[in-house]
């Protein structure tokens, strides 16, 4: 094995230590490429940066400079396998990818990359392979990218020359209950803090599977944007006493919160002069209260028709973290 690639196998069996990257730019100065020395040595710093820096500016024009002249020729290795990256503290850890594509070569890429974010393409139907794969136990974070949420995106936007937007019989792609089942289910989702199944098709007997599965109390960041789940899945996360460590959870857009007639019996009560709301509290009022949640610090309601004791609640226990 060559001196580079006994640098590289420990940096993607490290993939959390600087130690590793810094060691291999010291080498790489040395062969004379002080150019990649230099972005891992300035990746690693930002990574580490406080928000009141004087030097963020810096860095950060100085890492955009480098990465656009280099970018192409850092991710070189990666070709053929992930379809876009992301470099963080020197090397790429964030890619996408076709579901279908990972455990065929899970192997090779982890072994030239210390991944630990994988944003899956098209997973419908092949998140039983993804589940098997015992390389997912290196990922953190996994997100879901659809055709189907792609094309309903770019058609709701209105853009007549984007070429998603002329787009009929868009096949729905959206990760479901049984995909997800899979996944949450795997021996090797050991490390997944992270998880983003925004715009999925789950349903609240997928997010019931979800809340009960091992890999809940390991969560610290949960998407359900655009899950219908509605209330009903609003007060299972609430009541739910697997989500200790969640720290950021994002429900914007799921339906919760009055119905188009429960909003026209408030307005009619309110032209009447009646102020009342109902005693009992609602989903979103649990949440807020709810004891199940200790570290919950952020929360997105954005997108779901609330009261405004839902909104006040919101606040007092979130402040500047509720969302809405």
């Amino acid at each position: 094995m060559s001196d580079h690639d006994t640098f590289l196998a420990s940096i993607c069996a490290n993939p959390d230590d600087d130690a590793p990257r810094l060691i291999y730019a010291d080498w790489l100065e040395e062969q004379g490429d002080s150019t990649r020395a230099e972005f891992i040595r300035l990746q690693i710093e930002h990574a580490h940066l406080t928000s009141d820096s004087n030097r963020r500016e810096w860095i950060e024009s100085r890492l955009k400079k480098l990465e656009r002249a280099f970018r192409k020729q850092w991710a070189e290795p990666l070709k053929g396998m992930a379809d876009s990256c992301e470099f963080f503290r020197g090397f790429v850890m964030s890619v996408t990818m076709p579901a279908e594509r990972f455990p065929i070569c899970a192997e090779a890429l982890f072994r030239l990359s210390p991944v630990r974010s994988i944003t899956f393409k098209s997973p419908v139907g092949f998140m039983h392979r993804v589940a098997n794969c015992p390389f997912l136990e290196r990922l953190s974070v996994v997100k879901f990218l659809s055709f189907y949420n792609v094309a309903v995106e770019a058609i709701s936007s209105g853009d007549p020359f984007s070429p998603m937007a002329t787009t009929i019989g868009v096949p729905d792609d959206r990760i479901g209950d049984i995909d997800l089942h899979a996944l949450i289910t795997s021996p090797f989702a050991t490390r997944l803090t992270w998880l983003y199944l925004d715009g999925g098709n789950i349903s609240t007997d997928g997010l019931q599977l979800l809340l009960r599965s091992p890999i809940a109390s390991q969560l610290t960041l949960l998407n359900l944007h655009g899950n219908r789940i509605g209330d009903e899945g609003v007060r299972m996360i609430a009541e739910c006493e697997t989500l200790q460590n969640l720290e950021r959870l994002d429900v914007s857009n799921v339906g919760a919160g009055m119905t188009l007639g429960e909003l026209f019996l408030r307005t009619l009560n309110y032209l009447r002069r009646s102020r009342t709301e109902s005693t009992e509290p609602s989903p979103v009022q649990l949440l807020a209260a709810s004891k199940n949640l200790p570290k919950l610090q952020m929360v997105n309601f954005r997108g779901n028709r609330l009261f405004d004791a839902d909104r006040r609640a919101l606040r007092a226990r979130f402040g500047t973290g509720a969302i809405i």
